[in-house]
């Protein structure tokens, strides 16, 4: 099955290093990736919130790292993403890179790591509307910063026409039906 992509372009330079091999070994190279960006939000998830202590007091089991991801891989979408092929494994990594630098006060570098999430704009402005209502101006600058970089980039790779194309392609009913996100599919 095909599918239009319907990422900003800034996103497609992420996997131009897998056109350079076959799609199968792509493949395969993506979800070894996706794993790794699975297991460094893990460990990011754990350096914030101390997880692996937690449940090993709840279920009174000794609990490592391996065991957690394990966890985190029974979750239907995460399991779903790797047969998939999808990217939201790194937006997890990013989730819990940011999650992590805000919880230290690196409310700038937070906003600059949210940023890059923003190839799925609708679940990081969300975000940035709660640091807007928490007074979370440093962080909110980084986010325009390296939003703004992005939107540039997609500029370069797109031309100048990206800017009206693309919400125009998220927003025309006969390309939501033809991509296959439309609510009835």
């Amino acid at each position: 099955v095909q599918v239009f992509y319907n990422h900003p372009p800034f996103e497609t330079l992420l996997f131009v290093p897998f056109t350079y091999v076959s799609y199968r070994a792509a493949y395969m190279l993506w979800t070894i990736t996706s794993l790794s960006l699975l297991i460094i939000a893990v460990l990011l998830i754990e350096a914030g919130r101390g997880i692996i202590s937690s449940i090993s007091q709840f279920t009174r089991v000794r609990v490592d790292v391996g065991l957690v991801t394990v966890v985190f891989l029974t979750f239907a979408p995460a399991t779903t993403c790797l047969l998939l092929g999808q990217d939201s494994m790194l937006m997890l990594a990013i989730y819990s890179m940011a999650f992590v630098l805000l919880k230290r006060g690196s409310d700038f570098r937070a906003g600059c790591v949210l940023a890059c999430g923003l190839f799925k704009f609708q679940l990081i402005l969300p975000f940035a509307l709660i640091l807007l209502l928490r007074h979370k101006c440093s962080a909110l600058r980084g986010l325009g910063l390296v939003g703004t970089l992005l939107v540039m980039i997609s500029v370069g790779i797109s031309g100048a026409g990206v800017l009206s194309a693309y919400p125009r392609f998220l927003f025309d009913s006969t390309y939501q039906r033809i991509g296959g996100f439309a609510p009835e599919f």
